[in-house]
């Protein structure tokens, strides 16, 4: 072999060797014949068809999303409910906002507890974004607290509205009953109004007569009422 193509040899290893250190080596897309702008495409049209995550907007009260009320069908909701367990409250309770409501409420301010009542109990998914709302029970639990402060505040009727609340809401008949015992006992001096008369316990059993009589003393004690 001649000493020309001795060294034509050894030049071209030599290029074969920094081409393939400079990282000029094929890859796997051109080897394979594929064009690396078509690659990219590809990539970025698989990375664009998959669903785009969403916010959670799952509610402390177990709603999954809702839709923020209009104030003007929710106060003329709120007038009506309070007007047929027969409450006239004046109107600034009725706008005012759930912070100050609280403060006036456990306070002693027997309306504004009326008020804080109804809320939680009647709008419990349309207040989870209103600041200082409460989160530490039920919105119906917190709701009758504020009915009992209602009524420690001097709200004579309340224990009667609770009961028909409650009866209504077919939830919880042995609670409900005992909102009626004392409603009947609370409200001595309106025996002839015919409280209760639209509702029936005549289906409880004995044990959860005894169930109600029991949490109608402690209901009564929480109001402050002999029992």
């Amino acid at each position: 072999m001649s000493r020309k193509i001795v060294v034509l040899i050894s030049v071209s290893v030599l290029v074969s060797m920094v081409y393939y250190w400079n990282g000029d080596a094929p890859s796997n897309e051109k080897s394979a014949g594929i064009p690396p702008v078509a690659t990219a495409r590809t990539a970025l049209a698989t990375a664009s068809s998959g669903n785009p995550a969403k916010p959670s907007l799952t509610s402390p009260f177990g709603t999954a999303s809702y839709t923020p009320p209009d104030p003007a069908e929710l106060l003329k909701e709120r007038k009506e409910r309070l007007a047929r367990d027969g409450y006239a409250l004046p109107e600034k309770y009725l706008t005012m906002n759930l912070v100050e409501l609280t403060n006036l409420g456990k306070g002693g301010d027997a309306l504004a507890a009326i008020q804080l009542a109804d809320r939680y109990w009647s709008e419990g998914d349309a207040m989870q974004s209103e600041a200082g709302v409460d989160f530490s029970e039920s919105p119906r639990a917190i709701a009758l607290r504020y009915f009992t402060l209602a009524t420690q505040g001097g709200a004579g009727t309340i224990p009667e509205t609770v009961a028909k609340r409650l009866y209504e809401s077919g939830a919880d008949v042995t609670t409900a009953a005992a909102w009626d015992m004392v409603a009947q006992r609370f409200n001595g001096a309106n025996k002839g109004r015919n409280s209760g008369s639209n509702r029936s316990f005549s289906s409880m059993s004995y044990e959860q007569m005894n169930a109600a009589n029991a949490r109608a003393a402690e209901i009564a004690t929480q109001i402050g009422f002999a029992w």
